[in-house]
């Protein structure tokens, strides 16, 4: 079932239709977008009731770019279609 829902990815980059570097830049800024603002609730609901001291700036920001490292580097569900 996979393969059938990645099917189309792997035929529109064997056809020329796009290069691998604009489905990436692409489910990055899709995944970056849904996790900034799923990230500044999660990291509020940390921070209020732990009675954490410091910045919450800060605690956020680390929060965020630790996460968005981390869906980086693990593969999608098409990267067998990747060279």
């Amino acid at each position: 079932m996979l393969r059938r829902l990645c099917a189309g990815a792997g035929r529109e980059r064997n056809d020329g239709l796009y290069r691998p570097i604009t489905y990436l830049v692409a489910k990055m800024i899709e995944e970056l977008t849904i996790f900034f603002f799923l990230s500044l609730v999660v990291t509020a609901i940390v921070f209020a009731p732990c009675k954490l001291s410091g910045s919450y700036l800060l605690f956020w920001l680390s929060n965020l770019v630790t996460t968005s490292t981390g869906i980086g580097a693990r593969p999608g569900p098409c990267s067998h279609f990747l060279p």
